[in-house]
C-alpha cells in the first residue's frame, strides 16, 4: 500500500503553507496531480494525487528533477521524452505554459501510465524565468472513462505496453491481452490499433507451400 506524507502543508509547501487552508484543502482533494518544482527544478511540493498516480509518495519525490532517468519517460510515438523538454522544465526556461502534453512514465513497481501534463509559471516579472512551476496531470486512461470506446482504451494499453515485452503463444502465436485474455494476434491489434489487415503470401511462405507446383511446371 502506497504510504502518504504526514501533512499536506509539508507536501505542498511552502507555496500553499502560508496561503488560504481552503485552497490548500482544494489542492488536496482534486483528483488531478499537482507537482510543485523550485526554479532549479527541484520537486518541492505535490498533492495525494501526484502520490497515487506516480506512485510514489512525496519523500521519493522531494528533490527529484525532471532529469531523472527513473521517470523512464516517453513520448506518444513510444521514443524516449528527456527531462529537458518536459512541460515543468519549458516553463522555467521559457516563462511559458505547456498545455495537454502527453507523456508515458514508469512507477516503481513496473507498471507504466500515460498522463496529460499542464504546467504554469510561478512567480517572477514579465520576460524574467519564473521562480518556480505548477505541474498538474491525469491519467488519460481515466481520463477516457465513460467514453464507451474500448477500442480506445485498449489502444492506450497497447502503447503503454510499447516498451514492454508483449507475450505471444510460440505456438498458436495468439496474443494475451491486457485482461490476459488470449486471442489471435490480428484481433488484438484490429481492436487496440484500428488495423485492417489483407492477407497475402510472402515469398518464403510461397516457396515452401507451392514448391510442388513449381516442380510441375518444369
Amino acid at each position: 500500500m502506497l504510504e502518504t506524507s504526514d501533512t499536506s502543508a509539508g507536501r505542498l509547501s511552502p507555496f500553499l503553507a502560508d496561503s488560504d487552508s481552503a485552497l490548500g484543502a482544494v489542492f488536496e482533494t482534486m483528483a488531478e496531480g499537482v507537482v510543485l518544482q523550485n526554479r532549479d527544478g527541484l520537486i518541492i511540493g505535490c498533492n495525494r494525487s501526484a502520490e497515487r498516480i506516480l506512485g510514489l509518495t512525496f519523500n521519493q519525490m522531494r528533490g527529484r528533477t525532471s532529469m531523472d532517468p527513473r521517470w523512464q519517460a516517453i513520448r506518444e510515438d513510444g521514443s524516449p521524452f528527456p527531462g529537458e523538454d518536459h512541460p515543468a522544465m519549458v516553463t522555467l526556461r521559457t516563462g511559458e505554459p505547456c498545455s495537454d502534453v502527453i507523456m508515458g512514465v514508469r512507477r516503481p513497481d513496473s507498471t507504466s501510465t500515460w498522463i496529460i501534463i499542464n504546467s504554469a509559471p510561478l512567480g517572477g516579472t514579465e520576460g524574467e524565468e519564473p521562480n518556480a512551476v505548477i505541474t498538474t496531470f491525469s491519467e488519460v486512461a481515466r481520463l477516457r472513462e465513460g467514453s464507451g470506446s474500448s477500442a480506445e482504451d485498449l489502444g492506450l494499453a497497447v502503447a503503454a505496453r510499447s516498451d514492454e515485452f508483449l507475450p505471444i503463444c510460440a505456438n498458436c502465436k495468439n496474443v494475451r491481452s491486457p485482461e490476459n485474455g488470449w486471442e489471435g494476434i490480428e484481433d488484438y491489434f484490429m481492436k487496440a490499433l484500428g488495423t485492417k489487415f489483407t492477407h497475402t503470401i510472402c515469398p518464403t511462405c510461397a516457396a515452401e507451400l507451392y514448391d510442388d507446383l513449381d516442380e510441375q511446371d518444369d
